[in-house]
């Protein structure tokens, strides 16, 4: 804390018990070619930030691996419903994150929530093997706070969220205060990405709590499963050449291939079977159960004609037993 002129280089840091590495009131702090790892399974090491920056300027992350069970890069300034007035929190600014390489974290960029201002942040050339966000702004109801001039661009990987905005109610607390601070995100970019996700757009709009404004999508080329966009959560938003087109998982594909969407619709039945199985059973004449791990990756499938499903249905035991003995795998 209370640093300047600090270079971290070529350091592996990993298994930490908390934050990984935490710089508060620091300026001009460079990360440089450093490995930090904690694992998110077989067991899994909570809260193991890699990178927190608290009341930080001039901060350069470059050249680093980055595996976490929490968020990679987050940005923190303090919390609560006056924390803009007290000496102890402030912003960050002029932060600059490239060239990294990501392993799982929940966040690779994100914005609180313990966090009061960030201002010129630029995220630019990741990769992205696997993560839950990739841009996550974290709005406390509890603390007033003003997200701006942030740029996400040449982004390439798999994310389970490409864009996550929602309220942060974790530890809320109002103390004294009557109202809702009211918070702000704008001056936002996000461009000349190419990623795979889940979910393109994760953006609850609340104007009692937040105002989002002046958002930038452009040159994005995105395969998600849910779309969710919503140019009316946000202000003034500017779309430029964006493409994005409906991925299939395991699941979609199997329907598919089998044309369950023309004969049966969606499934009448999803039953998790523990030992990571789930299983899908489309009733009509005939039964078609479809087979998958807890990851979406289909493992048998099988059309069962006649009676006796009932009992398979009813008792979870004999259900297992059943996959067992007569899908036919594909």
């Amino acid at each position: 804390s209370n640093s300047s002129n600090v270079t971290i280089a070529d350091l592996h840091l990993q298994n930490s018990h908390y934050w990984t590495t935490h710089i508060y009131k620091c300026h001009h702090v460079k990360y440089i070619n450093c490995n930090i790892f904690s694992p998110a399974k077989p067991i899994k090491a909570p809260s193991t930030d890699a990178v927190d920056i608290d009341v930080c300027t001039d901060v350069l992350v470059k050249n680093c691996y980055l595996e976490v069970n929490d968020d990679s890069v987050v940005l923190k300034g303090g919390k609560g419903p006056w924390a803009d007035k007290l000496s102890e929190n402030g912003s960050n600014e002029r932060i600059l994150i490239e060239d990294c390489t990501y392993g799982f974290c929940h966040g690779c960029l994100t914005c609180g929530s313990e966090s009061v201002h960030n201002k010129n942040i630029i995220l630019r050339r990741i990769n992205i093997k696997e993560g839950k966000n990739l841009l996550w702004l974290k709005m406390r109801p509890d603390t007033p706070q003003h997200y701006e001039y942030i740029s996400v661009e040449d982004i390439k990987g798999k994310i389970d969220s490409f864009i996550n905005i929602n309220p942060w109610t974790q530890f809320y607390d109002l103390k004294d205060r009557k109202d809702i601070p009211l918070s702000y995100a704008d001056n936002v970019v996000m461009k000349n990405c190419e990623c795979e996700c889940n979910t393109f757009f994760d953006v609850k709009t609340d104007e009692s709590q937040y105002i989002l404004s002046d958002f930038t999508f452009e040159n994005l080329k995105i395969n998600a499963k849910v779309n969710g966009f919503n140019e009316n959560a946000i202000q003034n938003v500017k779309i430029k050449n964006i493409d994005i087109q409906k991925s299939l998982d395991q699941y979609d594909l199997f329907r598919k291939e089998a044309n369950f969407d023309e004969i049966y619709g969606d499934s009448d039945r999803t039953m998790d079977l523990g030992n990571n199985k789930i299983l899908h059973i489309f009733e009509g004449r005939k039964f078609e159960l479809a087979l998958f791990d807890k990851n979406d990756v289909a493992i048998a499938a099988a059309t069962i004609f006649g009676g006796g499903f009932k009992t398979y249905v009813d008792d979870k035991q004999t259900e297992e037993i059943f996959v067992v003995q007569a899908i036919e795998l594909k």
